[in-house]
């Protein structure tokens, strides 16, 4: 079976690494609050913490100088975490399990695709003074090409 390039398989397995991370999950406060961007439903403070992913930015590369398909895919990736606690703990803790999940060789491959890399790029964190939130940012980087059997 040959696997093709999709952009799906990329979303599943960074839900799939997040969500099944034990660790991450109770950070989190339990299951149902990792989403794919902003989900429909409007958070309230009951709902903090949160987070959501979502790819900024895709670009195709070739696997080398022979590949005219540029199966390789460049993500840039946003990893958001909204929490409503007065300190940023909170929101320290979850963004440094997710850098541990996330950052480095091979973190992301699945039986679709390979993930020859995926690191970190930038934080920033704010406060939202009129909701009363802190919301951290954090982007990666990653490359990846599908697997073929």
């Amino acid at each position: 079976m040959t696997y093709v390039k999709n952009m799906q398989h990329i979303k599943e397995a960074i839900f799939d690494k997040l969500n099944d991370d034990a660790t991450l999950r109770t950070l989190l406060g339990g299951t149902g609050r990792i989403f794919a961007a902003y989900p429909e439903k409007v958070f309230n403070f009951s709902d903090y913490p949160v987070l959501t992913y979502q790819i900024l930015l895709e670009l195709d590369r070739p696997y080398n100088e022979n590949d005219t398909e540029g199966l390789a895919t460049e993500v840039n990736l946003l990893i958001t975490i909204l929490s409503s606690t007065d300190k940023t703990e909170e929101s320290d803790n979850i963004e440094s399990r997710v850098r541990t999940l996330l950052n480095g060789n091979s973190t992301l491959d699945t039986t679709s695709i390979i993930c020859y890399s995926c690191f970190r790029t930038s934080r920033n964190q704010v406060f939202d003074s009129v909701d009363k939130k802190h919301i951290t940012y954090s982007y990666f980087t990653l490359a990846t090409a599908p697997k073929s059997s």
